[in-house]
């Protein structure tokens, strides 16, 4: 019906002359509405979960990642490091592959009854058949707790009158013998052991730290997948027994115990990168216990 009233719908089967154009009318554009709801609600419904699992993926995939590199860096440290870790001293140490380690003296606290005051102690530590008297037959390492030495190719030969050495000092014996003699200064250690070496090494010795260049580095660099260490470390240029030696020197003090480590490498070493990075791994997994060792109570192995 074309005219100026709304338009009428009657439905005739049955009931004729029935108007439906406001109920059906408003019933019907309440379903059409209702229908196209539910259907954006599916559509944002399916893409919040393809979002989802995009995201999931990208997770998954991520992580994938980072375990993949991980294996890498241990596989990376493996080939680096020996498998068998040295542990005495509160220290547990990796070292780099290669390295054999000297044969230790058995020190004065292995008797908890002999008295072990600091002529003991500084006696023994002189008489320490590994000290590097090859450096400078009047001087000594305090505090040596580890040895070990590395025949390397230098300029594609070997030659063992020119071995890489490493030694690892500690003041843990100092804190033992502290016990029976008061006047013996474990806090003031990494000063004695600093001078030792310069009366080693036929330099001046430093009278603070800003007479020699020391630096600080954080190991592992970068994110890493340990504990970040502070080691500072300075390696100086020197001649040891008529050869030219690259002598690095790294200090660490986590809490009461005070750690000197020495690398001597002569110089022209082959893939003598390789050899430092190796021995950056060691101190990154070198875990060292801080706590202040008792004679009567506690034995060379390490407290983890």
């Amino acid at each position: 019906m074309l005219g100026g009233g709304p338009a009428v719908v009657q439905w005739t089967s049955g009931r004729e002359g029935v108007d439906l154009s406001n109920g059906c009318g408003e019933r019907c554009r309440w379903i059409a509405w209702k229908r196209r709801t539910r259907g954006v609600v599916g559509c944002v419904a399916l893409l919040s979960a393809l979002l989802s699992a995009g995201c999931w993926t990208e997770t998954y995939n991520r992580r994938l990642e980072e375990t993949r590199r991980y294996f890498e860096y241990l596989a990376e440290v493996n080939a680096a490091l020996q498998s068998r870790h040295w542990q005495e001293f509160g220290i547990d140490f990796r070292p780099p592959k290669g390295f054999e380690e000297l044969p230790a003296p058995v020190g004065p606290e292995a008797d908890p009854e002999t008295p072990f005051d600091r002529d003991v102690l500084e006696a023994f530590e002189r008489r320490d058949p590994r000290q590097p008297r090859h450096w400078n037959p009047r001087g000594y390492l305090p505090g040596l707790v580890g040895a070990w030495r590395a025949v390397l190719p230098i300029d594609g030969q070997e030659d063992p009158r020119r071995p890489c050495e490493l030694y690892i000092l500690s003041n843990y014996r100092w804190w033992l013998a502290r016990e029976f003699d008061a006047k013996i200064e474990p806090e003031r250690f990494r000063e004695r052991a600093i001078a030792a070496l310069a009366h080693l090494l036929r330099i001046p010795p430093p009278e603070s730290d800003k007479d020699w260049e020391w630096v600080d580095e954080k190991l592992p660099r970068g994110l890493g997948y340990k504990p970040k260490k502070l080691w500072t470390t300075i390696t100086i240029e020197t001649e040891l027994a008529g050869r030219p030696t690259d002598v690095s020197i790294y200090r660490y003090e986590p809490g009461a115990i005070q750690i000197v480590l020495v690398l001597a490498v002569p110089q022209g070493v082959d893939r003598v990168n390789r050899l430092y990075k190796a021995f950056e791994h060691a101190l990154v997994w070198m875990k060292v216990d801080e706590r202040v060792p008792r004679r009567r109570s506690q034995s060379r192995s390490i407290g983890f």
